[in-house]
């Protein structure tokens, strides 16, 4: 008996109803069941619903009486090697008699705020060389991970941390906007930290102190020490032509040695008073006058001496040469 084959077209045959009917009802649950499966939507991005995941809570952080080192990384952000680093700089600064602390949190304050969060930890987490002195120095590093263009850092001094020598506030202000505020922005905050450290450290290692106030006296000589350094440097220069007017009567650029030593010693002489004037009066620019003349009549002028009577020396022998020749042809031409 043959075997009819069922095709699919239409409805020409019973078989092919079924099958098409069957589909149909495959399509239809699928489709239901797609409706009724909840979709799977992705979180808009919130900045206060970020904030609650990335930033630290609004409670001011307590010291822990515990831990030892002044490096409080909270956010992670300097590796174990770069902690230990910047501990041993602490502990540096903390023999030299400074008290340093450096904490790192993730927060979006403004810079006011930073600042008030910063000496609010200087002054309740204690951090002086020893009680009451108030004299220590917190760096914060703020990040944001939402806006790192918005990554901050900012300096607490206590009232009487500064001056370090010759570091004062502004001093220390120049060095946080100038190179540690673009190692910030760059995302290199070891760096940044470490040029904050060691900036003051090389202000008490290497620094001389602050001098003493002048006093009235010195204040005078300061200002006269001002007045006499530029008339020396004129002197220098108008001595020299005064001296051999003076001397030989006449303007010349080639004057003889006596005028020059004349000269020499007067420039000397003058060069030293200045001198002693202007270092009482701690005036740099009247010490640089006199030092500068004295070189010059001391080191100077002699060698053109020196010079001058080798020319003149040179000379008398040629001219005694001529003559002996001058003779002996003479002598010659008579025996002849």
């Amino acid at each position: 008996m043959a075997v009819r084959t069922a095709t699919i077209r239409g409805v020409e045959s019973p078989v092919a109803d079924a099958l098409a009917w069957a589909l149909m009802v495959g399509a239809m649950l699928l489709i239901g069941i797609g409706l009724m499966t909840p979709a799977v939507a992705s979180p808009a991005p919130s900045w206060p619903e970020s904030r609650a995941v990335f930033l630290q809570p609004d409670e001011f952080p307590e010291r822990n009486p515990n831990r030892a080192g002044g490096v409080y990384d909270t956010v992670d952000i300097l590796t174990t090697a770069q902690e230990k680093s910047i501990q041993t700089d602490i502990d540096r600064a903390s023999r030299l008699g400074i008290e340093m602390l450096v904490y790192t949190r993730m927060s979006d304050d403004s810079a006011a705020e930073s600042q008030d969060f910063a000496d609010r930890l200087n002054a309740e987490w204690a951090v002086e060389s020893t009680d009451g002195a108030n004299d220590g120095l917190v760096y914060l590093v703020s990040v944001n991970p939402m806006e790192p263009e918005t990554n901050s850092m900012v300096i607490a001094a206590g009232d009487a941390a500064l001056p370090i020598r010759q570091l004062d506030q502004a001093g220390l202000q120049r060095i946080l906007e100038t190179e540690m505020a673009p190692e910030v922005a760059d995302g290199e905050f070891n760096s940044a930290i470490q040029f904050g450290l060691r900036r003051v450290l090389n202000a008490v290692e290497y620094s001389p102190p602050n001098p003493e106030p002048l006093s009235s006296l010195q204040q005078s000589l300061h200002k006269t020490a001002t007045i006499l350094g530029t008339a020396l440097l004129q002197l220098a220069v108008l001595g020299f032509f005064v001296v051999t007017i003076v001397r030989e009567r006449r303007l010349t650029v080639s004057p003889t040695s006596r005028s020059l030593g004349i000269y020499a010693v007067g420039l000397a002489v003058a060069s030293i008073v200045v001198g002693i004037v202007a270092i009482v009066g701690r005036n740099a620019f009247g010490s640089l006058a006199a030092l500068a003349t004295l070189i010059i009549a001391t080191c100077f002028i002699p060698l053109l001496i020196g010079f001058m009577n080798k020319r003149e020396v040179r000379r008398d022998s040629v001219h005694v040469r001529r003559r002996v020749a001058s003779r002996t042809h003479a002598i010659g031409t008579v025996d002849g």
